[in-house]
């Protein structure tokens, strides 16, 4: 597995694609893969649209089926993990008698959840077949805010789950360790936390200079310190650092603190960018003790939830690092 950061424009040279997946999103950037990859190289294209939202997805998804000429739209629920993964299995079961040689997945809008689910799914239904995983980095997120404390993604907390395919192995006699790689949003990562009442927490934010843009950075620190502060008087709090532009390193910086507590159930929170909720994915496969979650927000920043860039990120990999 390598990753490659990029101008979009350079998701036009890869060819020769089987299948192009995608996530029709509120937000512009469900559109960015679709428009620079070269469609006279794409055989069969998939739209996955959530059916929760449509209101605020439809306007993006007439534009990515007019992008895509002769796509094939299914449905997947934010809400029902069980209904989007028997979704997600139907709609890979029509190509099995396929020759199949190379799937690209534009990662950007998909929610965190139905990613991990998506990339179990595909590892089971193509047992190895070359994967590029494609992401657009956000210019800015939270588009209608000035100031790192000002930003908001989402609000409230529906449920805390785990995800279909990571559920680890959790021993009632442990304590429990709670890995949370923090994002920008500190109030949904509390929640979160109060929910768990872990009795260790490591609370990651991102390396400097490893962020997909300089200035998330700062907004990230904000949040992951003002985490911090909360909840170490009332827990055992550690802290790391991780990569938001590097799965292998994140994987890496997971599995390093994950050893530190050795002895306990392991929980991985991954709250921040599509390229290191993807690491999260390679530490589960490394120990499948790991149980991986996904907080289910009341409510999205709707119409100002990011602005895409001109830049993002070509990971290749093979279904089979996935199962």
């Amino acid at each position: 597995m390598n990753i490659r950061k990029v101008d979009v424009e350079s998701f036009s040279s890869i060819r020769s694609i089987d299948i192009f997946i995608t996530a029709a999103s509120f937000e512009k950037r469900c559109i960015t893969a679709a428009q620079n990859l070269d469609k006279r190289s794409i055989k069969n294209s998939i739209i996955f649209s959530n059916l929760r939202n449509q209101q605020y997805v439809r306007k993006n998804l007439k534009s990515l089926e007019k992008i895509l000429k002769n796509t094939k739209k299914y449905r997947i629920d934010s809400s029902d993990p069980i209904y989007t993964a028997d979704n997600m299995i139907k709609t890979f079961s029509s190509f099995q008698k396929s020759r199949i040689n190379k799937i690209v997945l534009d990662s950007s809008t998909f929610t965190h959840e139905a990613l991990l689910i998506l990339l179990k799914v595909l590892s089971i239904a193509f047992n190895s077949v070359d994967l590029i995983i494609l992401y657009n980095s956000a210019k800015k997120y939270s588009t209608d805010s000035e100031n790192d404390n000002d930003i908001w993604l989402s609000r409230g907390l529906k449920k805390v789950r785990t995800i279909l395919g990571y559920s680890g192995e959790i021993s009632p006699t442990k304590k429990t360790h709670l890995i949370l790689l923090a994002g920008f949003e500190h109030y949904r990562a509390s929640l979160l936390i109060s929910k768990i009442q872990p009795d260790l927490i490591s609370i990651g934010a991102a390396r400097k200079g490893t962020s997909t843009k300089p200035k998330h950075y700062s907004a990230n620190k904000y949040a992951k310190d003002l985490l911090t502060q909360v909840f170490a008087t009332h827990r055992n709090v550690d802290e790391f650092e991780f990569s938001p532009s590097d799965p292998i390193e994140t994987s890496i910086n997971v599995l390093t603190i994950r050893d530190k507590y050795i002895d306990c159930n392991t929980i991985v929170a991954p709250l921040n960018t599509k390229v290191s909720t993807i690491g999260c994915a390679i530490a589960c496969k490394k120990d499948l003790s790991i149980k991986l979650i996904y907080s289910e927000p009341i409510v999205y920043n709707f119409k100002n939830y990011s602005e895409p860039s001109n830049e993002g990120y070509i990971l290749s990999a093979n279904t089979h690092e996935f199962l």
